[in-house]
């Protein structure tokens, strides 16, 4: 029996090591029990995020698109401003020196009546004489002198009529 004493000894220490390395086998496997649940976690929110991060980028997609074909169509829509800015000034303006100016706020003469400036200075305007034989020479003539005078100049007096003058333009009418 007296070796059997030892051998029950070397087992229980055995048995006593074996239960320690059960207990640390239990403490790892409850720690990574703990990370595999924060790994689903984090999948699960992953697999969340993607799904929105799509989306948005399908509505990115679709929004660059809608904003591309409003930048043209805005962009279409100034050059044809453009353009009919440039065609309404071409018909105001059909030559290139004679110029209009509307000047609202004119002076009245003593009269009453608003000043008128007839826009030519003594240098600037063509001496057109009445011929007595009106001929194509000198109506040629006198045209090539009034178009090719470079300060053209055109003053309209802007006034609001009195109900007085609209009743005599009226009556004359």
């Amino acid at each position: 029996m007296a070796d059997t004493q030892p051998t029950i000894e070397s087992l229980r220490e055995l048995n006593t090591n074996l239960v320690l390395q059960i207990n640390e086998l239990k403490k790892k496997f409850a720690e990574v029990e703990a990370e595999n649940i924060k790994l689903k976690q984090s999948l699960e929110e992953y697999a969340v995020l993607k799904i929105r991060f799509d989306q948005l980028e399908k509505k990115n997609k679709a929004d660059t698109i809608n904003l591309t074909a409003e930048n043209i169509e805005l962009k279409d829509r100034v050059t044809k401003l453009e353009q009919s800015q440039k065609q309404q000034v071409s018909t105001l303006v059909p030559q290139k020196h004679s110029s209009a100016n509307i000047d609202a706020s004119c002076g009245t003469n003593s009269e009453g009546n608003p000043k008128q400036d007839s826009g030519h200075d003594n240098t600037s305007a063509p001496d057109i004489s009445v011929n007595g034989s009106n001929s194509d020479e000198h109506q040629k003539e006198t045209s090539s002198r009034v178009s090719n005078s470079s300060s053209t100049k055109l003053s309209i007096c802007v006034k609001p009529k009195s109900l007085e003058d609209k009743e005599m333009d009226n009556f004359l009418v």
